[in-house]
């Protein structure tokens, strides 16, 4: 992964929003905020990943959360990669994660925070790993879903998710006026 800490914000926008405000969605528990503060931990600190992993394998046998789950738990192989010092372990890691994220999104295609998860981890990707339409897909797609689904999650994460997709994506006037629209909506509600 790119050695920037431009990862560890997207992860801290996430996050934050999360536990801050929390979800209004019934199914999102204590348990997944946990298993949320964990993978914040282990995006800097490798020694946190398995810990994280077996919060959110827990939370895979829940099939409220499977695919959420599952998207996370690719993140998780792929911060294995970025914390491991053989570049051969690096890209294996890495490889297998993405792979896990892919079926995380084919099992809710609809999640906006899997969406996120997947989309600024190949965002923050070394070119090579050719997954930049993938980062611009998932933005894309937490466009088209933030006006019907915005309700599902603290106004902190989804102005959190604007402001990093409108830092990093380049936009179309109207995607940009959507974003705009929806973000000026968060001001009227509170979770």
């Amino acid at each position: 992964m790119k050695q920037n800490n431009g990862f560890s914000i997207a992860v801290a926008v996430l996050i934050a929003g999360m536990l801050m405000h929390g979800s209004s969605e019934a199914g999102k528990s204590l348990h997944l905020n946990q298993a949320r503060e964990l993978f914040y931990s282990a995006v800097d600190d490798g020694k946190v990943v398995d810990k994280a992993v077996l919060a959110f394998t827990s939370l895979e046998d829940d099939s409220n959360s499977t695919g959420l789950a599952l998207t996370y738990l690719g993140a998780l192989e792929a911060l294995k990669g970025k914390h491991s010092f053989w570049p051969h372990n690096k890209l294996k890691h890495v490889k297998k994660g993405l792979r896990m994220m892919d079926e995380g999104i084919k099992a809710d295609p609809t999640d906006l925070e899997s969406h996120f998860v997947r989309g600024s981890t190949c965002h923050f990707l070394p070119g090579f790993f050719n997954r930049q339409d993938t980062a611009k897909a998932d933005f894309l797609k937490i466009i088209e879903l933030l006006p019907e689904e915005k309700h599902k999650y603290g106004k902190d994460m989804i102005n959190g998710m604007i402001d990093f997709i409108w830092k990093n994506f380049e936009m179309t006037d109207a995607q940009k006026a959507k974003l705009q629209a929806v973000k000026m909506e968060t001001i009227d509600y509170e979770n």
